[in-house]
């Protein structure tokens, strides 16, 4: 089987999987899922927006606002990390292995997650900002 042929994939989230004879690419995918799951990603980006008000507005009751920014500050660090993870698989020439239709799907994936990403790192980052 031509390595660059399409491929099936493992319907894992947030990124679905590609199964691929190139091991590496596979371990560094589900990595990366791993890493997005343990930061809590949120598919549901309006998901993400609701929890997060919840969490500031008990934050703000409790009187605990310091360390609650102290955390959100920890957490959008741990966000840049995943962003560059994502960058550098992207952009060093790990997926060329796939063949162009493979690869427009995995790069369809990768990009929508990486803006969800983005987008709940610019909410908590506005909140920030903004000292609500």
């Amino acid at each position: 089987m031509d390595r660059r042929s399409a491929v099936a994939w493992r319907r894992s989230k947030p990124i679905p999987v590609p199964i691929s004879p190139d091991i590496s690419v596979t371990a560094r995918l589900e990595t990366l899922n791993n890493s997005l799951l343990a930061w809590g990603f949120d598919d549901d980006v309006q998901n993400y927006v609701a929890a997060f008000k919840e969490t500031h507005r008990r934050a703000k009751e409790d009187g605990c606002m310091t360390a609650w920014v102290s955390e959100r500050e920890e957490w959008l660090a741990r966000g840049d990390v995943i962003l560059d993870d994502i960058e550098e698989l992207v952009g060093g020439g790990a997926l060329e292995c796939f063949a162009a239709e493979s690869m427009c799907e995995l790069w369809r994936h990768i990009s929508a997650a990486a803006f969800k990403a983005q987008y709940m790192m610019v909410v908590t980052q506005v909140y920030l900002d903004l000292g609500l």
